[in-house]
């Protein structure tokens, strides 16, 4: 693990831009993986930017999730991380997982009935939302729900 005085002898970052460069040869350093999000390598380590971001700024290596707020994963200016834990950045989900067969967040296909079925997450449990005859009616309840359960999420 690469600790703070080695990450600033190391690097430059700009918490106005996000950016790191190297000091060295002063040039932007990091690449972004598959999934948008900015990856450095540091002695045949790979870590995250927004994770030595954080590191950089508040002096030490997170502990939990760092979330992107607007949803940008490779934006890592300082004023985009905040802190917080699985939970709290699920939350702030706005696309549904790949896998998802009904294409919006919180809506699913019933098996059984073939009607479309809302449900959010609550304190590591799921709620049942209700069954409905769209996917647009049962995404309306998700919504509704997840201000009420999850205010500070983005929608």
């Amino acid at each position: 693990m690469i600790t703070k005085e080695r990450l600033k002898k190391l690097f430059n970052y700009n918490p106005e831009t996000g950016l790191f460069a190297s000091k060295s040869v002063n040039r932007k350093v990091g690449y972004i993986n598959e999934n948008g999000y900015v990856r450095m390598r540091i002695s045949g380590k790979q870590y995250y930017a927004h994770q030595l971001a954080w590191m950089y700024v508040y002096d030490e290596f997170p502990i939990g999730e760092i979330d992107h707020i607007n949803h940008n994963t490779s934006d890592n200016r300082i004023e985009n991380l905040r802190h917080g834990t699985k939970s709290t950045n699920l939350h702030n989900q706005i696309k549904p997982h790949k896998n998802n067969k009904s294409g919006l967040l919180g809506v699913s296909i019933h098996s059984c009935t073939g009607k479309y079925r809302a449900q959010i997450c609550v304190d590591s449990k799921i709620k049942h939302l209700g069954l409905f005859d769209t996917a647009d009616e049962a995404h309306q309840a998700y919504i509704s729900a997840k201000r009420m359960y999850h205010p500070n999420g983005m929608l």
